[in-house]
């Protein structure tokens, strides 16, 4: 089965605030059934196995043991090996990390066994020191990541990677920005989506900004009808 049950765990939750569209989180993981995503490599590697794409987050990585990140990421690596293309959104959420210096390795970690990651400028300017979205472009295709877009909010994607042509993408005009919770996920899910119909990284960037755009104009990620029809 795909989905694992643990009777004496129960779901994570959390809380959103909003400040002029952009949110900030309050937790409550500590007996979340998630955090043992890893304990069993032989479950894991069987729900993996013969999946086309598969995506994850430094969220999980954060909320497992390292021994567990290391369970993951190494069944994630044999997945792409065995063809899958591995996509790693590396947002940052430093309260789930014990401190700095373990979150940066486990950025790394889910960075080097990903073909697509999806870095925030700012959140990798916060941690790694980036000067511009090309140090933090440069610093993922030297890790050997085919696909690299790096996000920069209202501002354009710079997208590049290893023997991948750069290129800029726009960002897609607003009316108000009411609510930017999960205005990463749904870039990835416009990304991949375009990618895994053989579209260029260009068009499928665009895409992305463009679902994007559609998403933060709404509160709690819910797409309004008027929005589905355009």
């Amino acid at each position: 089965a795909s989905v694992q049950r643990l009777s004496d765990r129960t779901v994570g939750l959390y809380m959103i605030s909003l400040n002029d569209g952009e949110r900030s989180f309050s937790y409550w993981r500590g007996q979340s059934a998630a955090r043992f995503l890893a304990q069993d490599a032989g479950w894991l590697d069987q729900v993996i196995q013969g999946r086309d794409v598969i995506h994850f987050s430094a969220i999980t990585l954060a909320i497992l043991p390292p021994e567990g990140r290391e369970v993951l990421c190494n069944a994630l690596a044999q997945a792409r090996k065995n063809g899958a293309k591995i996509s790693f959104d590396t947002n940052l959420r430093p309260r789930l990390w014990k401190d700095e210096t373990e979150m940066k390795s486990g950025i790394q970690l889910g960075a080097s066994v990903s073909g697509i990651v999806l870095p925030s400028f700012d959140e990798e300017q916060a941690l790694f020191g980036d000067q511009t979205p090309d140090d933090t472009l440069a610093r993922y295709t030297r890790m050997g990541v085919e696909v690299v877009a790096v996000k920069q909010g209202s501002g354009p994607t710079v997208i590049g990677g290893n023997g991948q042509t750069r290129c800029i993408v726009g960002s897609e005009p607003v009316d108000q920005v009411v609510d930017t919770t999960a205005a990463g996920d749904s870039f990835a899910a416009g990304f991949l989506a375009s990618l895994m119909q053989n579209q260029p990284v260009e068009t499928a960037a665009q895409n992305a900004a463009k679902l994007a755009a559609q998403v933060i104009q709404a509160h709690g990620a819910l797409v309004p009808d008027i929005f589905r029809q355009t």
